[in-house]
């Protein structure tokens, strides 16, 4: 797995549950405290390992976690954005996943996204085919999916299958949107 995925599992372990926990982590993984360098690939089983230990000391399913690290990444505002830009609002994006591994690999060609394949079944009905090797994938999109559905004020219903996700749109305009612009405002005073 790359190790973008295993630095991203580690900030989030930090920021949601404190340093103790990732080091305690870390430690029964048998994998360096200091963490994860972004661009350092390892094997998927080291991934795997980190969620069993995590959900081990946290007393916590393993899906469980890595959807909530896929609900976590949303809530990055530099990941926002690049979400954000895949569609007017949550139904828009949700027919737009079949290009997010295209737009990752342009941003890290070394991350092997895997392919995603988007069918409308009926009105605000998706299912979405993640093809890939881990059980990984298709949890974390669920997360994401979820945060993103908050973020468009959409009310969905998002269930992990076999062989990717169902996503059920019930409401478009369900709460207010999170604000949003192409241009963030410049700080007062900057570049003066």
């Amino acid at each position: 797995m790359h190790g973008l995925i295993n630095r991203s599992f580690e900030l989030f372990l930090r920021d949601c549950y404190g340093d103790r926990t990732w080091e305690r982590v870390a430690r029964h993984s048998k994998v360096d405290p200091r963490g994860f360098f972004l661009l350092q690939s390892s094997s998927d089983s080291i991934t795997a390992t980190l969620v069993d230990e995590a959900s081990k000391v946290l007393k916590k399913p393993s899906g469980e976690l890595v959807e909530d690290l896929g609900g976590w990444l949303t809530r990055r505002e530099p990941i926002r954005r690049l979400l954000r830009f895949s569609g007017r609002d949550f139904s828009e994006f949700v027919e737009m996943l079949g290009d997010f591994p295209n737009r990752v690999v342009m941003i890290i060609p070394s991350l092997k996204a895997p392919r995603i394949v988007v069918t409308m079944r009926s009105a605000q009905h998706y299912e979405v085919v993640v093809d890939s090797d881990t059980d990984i994938w298709p949890v974390l999109l669920a997360g994401i999916l979820r945060g993103m559905a908050d973020d468009y004020g959409a009310l969905a219903v998002i269930t992990v299958t076999r062989q990717g996700l169902n996503v059920d749109v019930a409401m478009t305009g369900f709460s207010l949107m999170r604000p949003f612009e192409l241009v963030p405002h410049a700080v007062a005073g900057a570049g003066s």
